[in-house]
């Protein structure tokens, strides 16, 4: 597939609801508030919109056209908001926490090359959660991510990761599994 036959989506976070849009093509939105929903519907949401498009004459992008390759792009707050353990992501960016507590609660202002170095964290976490051979809530510490993924309740996630309950065998395959499609989606992060 040829450079010019891909699709950006730019995804964004606020109040933890993520969206996506698409410049160019008109009124193209689409929303969830959990991020697995929105990234399994998009493909089919872009192709109803098409149709819309084209029965109301509506102009859109000419990669559109033909086949296309979509490529996500994230804001720093969709990121944040995937990637709730500003610690982890401090020490691995070597970026003092404090500045990336700032840069989450919009009070302090980020460069690209601090958005290059956060993303590329977060990457590198990503790398580090698909090797894991046994669940690590210290490495992958989002609870909602960890819900959608495995299947398994927010409220039980909670209990394994304090410790108050120890997951059955089957339990601890379903969310190693969960870890490692968060690590993959985590090296997948680009803005």
């Amino acid at each position: 597939m040829e450079k010019s036959n891909r699709l950006e989506v730019y995804i964004s976070c606020v109040n933890g609801h993520f969206n996506a849009r698409i410049k160019g093509f008109h009124q193209f939105k689409a929303g969830d508030e959990h991020i697995t929903v929105l990234l399994l519907t998009l493909p089919q949401m872009i192709k109803d919109h098409i149709i819309f498009c084209r029965m109301k004459k509506y102009n859109y992008p000419e990669v559109l056209k033909g086949e296309y390759e979509i490529v996500k792009r994230y804001s720093i707050y969709a990121a944040f908001t995937l990637m709730p353990d500003l610690s982890l992501l401090s020490k691995e960016t070597k970026i003092p926490l404090l500045h990336l507590k700032g840069y989450a609660d919009y009070t302090r202002k980020l460069n690209g090359l601090r958005l290059n170095k956060i993303f590329k964290g977060i990457n590198q976490i990503g790398e580090k959660i698909c090797a894991l051979n046994v669940p690590d809530f210290d490495l992958c510490s989002n609870e909602n991510l960890l819900a959608e993924y495995s299947g398994i309740s927010v409220s039980d996630i909670q209990d394994y990761k304090l410790k108050r309950v120890r997951p059955k065998a089957e339990t601890q395959e379903r969310l190693l599994k969960a870890m490692h499609q968060i690590g993959e989606f985590y090296q997948t992060l680009i803005w």
